[in-house]
């Protein structure tokens, strides 16, 4: 019998961007086997991509929980 997990899903604050980028750096790890991308000088992947993430209408970031 497998367990239920709870999930939760709430809308993402600015105050959640230092959770985000956190987040999105073991993403482009995990993906930088597979399309062959390096870290930059500080050892980053970068962050730029959450730039307009609360300004753009066309992007809302989300925080899931398990």
């Amino acid at each position: 019998m497998s367990a239920r997990l709870p999930v939760s899903v709430v809308d993402a604050a600015e105050s959640h961007r230092e959770l985000l980028a956190a987040l999105m750096q073991l993403y482009l790890h995990d993906l930088s086997a597979v399309e062959g991308w390096d870290v930059d000088d500080r050892g980053s992947f970068g962050d730029d991509d959450l730039d307009g993430c609360w300004t753009d209408p066309r992007r809302h970031p989300f925080v899931i929980r398990v």
